[in-house]
């Protein structure tokens, strides 16, 4: 399998060494990510003669104990991106209903492939400094390693 990127949190670039292996513990396995309009969203809007809003940056935090992918619901309304239904969930705090979402996502500054069309639930995610939760939905395609001792993580597609 590949290994499309591997990410240093905090890494000597000289000796290639973590400079403080416990940042990985503080802020998580987090990528650079942009929510889009999904594929088939784009297309219609383009055919249509419309433009097409350019992606939302931000922070995905990868998590293992997310059963589905999450975006922060307001960068979803701020694309337009219309709910397609609910879905009833389990957080910590109990279980709730939240509102599903197509979109699409891109990893700049990796080589993680464009995902064109998924569904995420809209999520309040930006008081934790986040655009969004990677869940296993998208995990169970990919190698993920967390390697904590050297502040750092690799995931393969």
């Amino acid at each position: 399998m590949p290994v499309h990127t591997s990410i240093s949190i905090g890494v000597n670039p000289k000796t290639g060494l973590a400079l403080e292996p416990g940042i990985l513990q503080v802020q998580g396995p987090v990528l650079q990510c942009a929510v889009m309009l999904d594929t088939r969203r784009a297309q219609a809007l383009v055919q249509a003669g419309g433009s097409i809003p350019p992606p939302k940056p931000g922070r995905l935090l990868i998590d293992t104990g997310a059963s589905m992918t999450s975006i922060e619901r307001t960068v979803l309304q701020e694309l337009g991106i219309p709910s397609i239904g609910d879905c009833q969930v389990r957080t910590p705090s109990g279980g709730e209903t939240q509102q599903v979402y197509p979109c699409g996502l891109v990893f700049p500054g990796t080589k993680l492939p464009t995902i064109g069309n998924i569904f995420v639930l809209g999520a309040n995610l930006l008081d934790q400094g986040i655009i969004g939760l990677l869940g296993r939905d998208l995990l169970r395609s990919c190698v993920f390693i967390f390697n904590g001792q050297g502040g750092e993580f690799t995931i393969a597609l």
